[in-house]
């Protein structure tokens, strides 16, 4: 199987495992958060408080961090998908991007018929964030011309 196949199979099966965590009706974060606080408090005991403001997203929100997170992945995955099979590789930004809002949209509106779980505006804005700074890291990757070209997924 050619690459470029391999890497739209990945990312259907991707978008697949992202339908099936919202289909879950208690979904709850994969981390103890009590572990950052206590990481923060012993930063701050040593004088490095200000590093805890990094990490201020993660704990204040984990929901809206995980799906930024998830949807970054969805969207690296979606402009490799583009760019070796389908479209001309500088518009593979502009189709990654619809495709990843629509699917968050789809998302979401997905979630508000899972009992336990809400469609808002606020994981659609995560959503949508991940998927423009998921552009940013592969246009910065590309952009350093690395020897990761077509011709590797063919």
């Amino acid at each position: 199987m050619r690459k470029s196949r391999l890497v739209i199979v990945f990312t259907f099966f991707y978008a697949f495992f992202i339908f099936y965590l919202s289909s879950q009706p208690d979904l709850s974060t994969p981390f103890d958060i009590r572990l950052l606080y206590s990481i923060y408090e012993r930063a701050r005991e040593l004088g490095f408080g200000f590093l805890g403001y990094i990490f201020y997203p993660v704990v204040r929100h984990p929901d809206k961090f995980i799906h930024f997170l998830l949807f970054t992945g969805f969207g690296i995955l979606l402009n490799l998908s583009f760019r070796y099979h389908v479209v001309k590789e500088r518009h593979s930004y502009l189709f990654s991007i619809s495709l990843g809002i629509i699917y968050g949209i789809l998302d979401e509106f997905h979630q508000s018929f899972v009992p336990g779980r809400s469609a808002t505006f606020g994981d659609l804005y995560a959503d949508i964030a991940g998927i423009f700074f998921s552009q940013l890291i592969v246009f910065l990757y590309f952009r350093r011309n690395v020897g990761f070209g077509k011709e590797d997924f063919n």
